[in-house]
């Protein structure tokens, strides 16, 4: 606490108004509502505060698992600001570093398709058949505009693609930062997310859109005895309209 600053009951006083709104926010109080009053222990091994939250009208207020987590969230990463500064920059280059990791990997299956070493055939099988889709789709071909059935394809891509010990290992020291912050404000950690769940990596999905297309481009006349079948019917004006491209925005979070 002393480290922080946050040894003085002027520095929790301000604190504490400055995220009043976001609290009566989490409990479901209107602003006009919500009254709070907090004391300051000044306990040398122990510096904290007490602090009590209500509405004036008695009648709203609801207060969630979530709304607990979102308080604790809020105060958490003002209190620990300086210290997360350092994770966030580390989540950041681990996230570049498994994007960076991901384009490689996929590059070498596509190469590894062309020699006829691919051991992995379940994602040999999902690149032939999601290459061939994209020759005859006629849309823009980045994730956030394809047709849901065609999503789905690149979904299953992915999956297997953090299979790959590499994306794997990779994975698993970014979500280590991950958890770094959380443990800022939770004692149990939630269950981790598999890798085609996190927004933070929609650029992945966009390189396995890439190198599929790439591989049509390639090797065209081997893709339709690969796949066996009739080419796909191109999908309707109306399958794109709900599927915005959206990933680029997602870059840039931590």
């Amino acid at each position: 606490a002393a480290r922080l600053g946050f040894d003085n009951a002027e520095r929790w006083r301000k604190l504490l108004s400055a995220r009043a709104m976001d609290m009566a926010k989490a409990m479901k109080i209107p602003d006009a509502q919500f009254r709070w009053y907090a004391a300051f222990h000044d306990e040398g091994h122990h510096p904290h505060v007490h602090m009590v939250c209500y509405s004036a009208d008695a009648k709203s207020g609801f207060l969630t698992k979530r709304g607990i987590a979102d308080i604790k969230s809020m105060l958490a990463k003002e209190i620990f600001q300086q210290d997360l500064v350092a994770i966030y920059q580390r989540q950041t280059q681990r996230r570049d570093e498994l994007t960076k990791d991901a384009g490689e990997v996929m590059a070498r299956l596509v190469s590894e398709m062309q020699t006829g070493t691919l051991e992995n055939e379940r994602i040999g099988q999902l690149m032939t058949e999601l290459a061939q889709r994209l020759q005859h789709y006629s849309g823009k071909k980045q994730y956030g505009y394809l047709p849901p059935a065609v999503k789905s394809l690149v979904d299953e891509v992915v999956n297997e693609l953090e299979r790959d010990p590499r994306i794997a290992a990779a994975y698993d020291l970014w979500y280590q930062e991950r958890e770094e912050v959380l443990r800022t404000y939770k004692d149990d950690l939630p269950e981790r997310e598999p890798l085609v769940r996190q927004k933070e990596f929609k650029r992945i999905k966009n390189i396995a859109v890439q190198e599929a297309a790439r591989l049509g481009d390639l090797i065209p006349s081997d893709l339709d005895a690969q796949a066996g079948g009739e080419p796909a019917d191109e999908p309707s004006e109306d399958s794109t309209a709900d599927a915005p491209g959206d990933f680029g925005a997602a870059q840039s979070r931590t």
